[in-house]
């Protein structure tokens, strides 16, 4: 057997395998998405639980304000998590594997981005303002977070 076809099997067969460990991300990726998803609502209510009872309350008194924007990006975070998650299984069933490859690893945007123009292509205007919406809240409660910490150190 020639060194160039020996040289081609190889890498032949590394291209393979690596295709395969990327089908295993994507689409453990995805499971874990969609059976967890209920986990990462029940994180995001018991957030706004935290949020109105213990966060908001505590940012009337000026010492605690440290506190209440770590508090308040925690749950940012957790918000976040739980978009993500929902846009991940909510692109695949619209646009299946492939729009979920083009938004994870050929455009490299993300499900949420892809998710957005998977709900405007399918005339999901409803639920694309509702994803809109939650992507606000996510980035102002961490901003107003993240301000709120820097005014106590200062």
């Amino acid at each position: 057997m020639p060194r160039n076809s020996v040289l081609f099997v190889a890498l032949l067969g590394l291209f393979a395998l690596m295709g395969l460990g990327i089908a295993g991300l994507f689409y453990g990726g995805l499971w874990l998405s969609a059976k967890l998803l209920f986990l990462g609502y029940g994180l995001a209510g018991l957030g706004v639980a935290v949020l109105t009872v213990g966060v908001l309350p505590a940012a009337l008194f000026t010492r605690r304000w440290g506190w209440v924007g770590r508090g308040m990006i925690y749950v940012s975070y957790a918000w976040a998590a739980a978009l993500w998650m929902w846009a991940t299984v909510v692109l695949y069933r619209l646009w299946g594997a492939i729009g979920l490859f083009l938004g994870l690893i050929l455009l490299g945007v993300g499900s949420l981005p892809m998710a957005g123009w998977a709900l405007v292509v399918h005339r999901e205007f409803r639920v694309f303002g509702g994803m809109l919406l939650g992507v606000f809240a996510v980035f102002f409660l961490y901003s107003l977070g993240s301000r709120l910490s820097t005014e106590a150190r200062s």
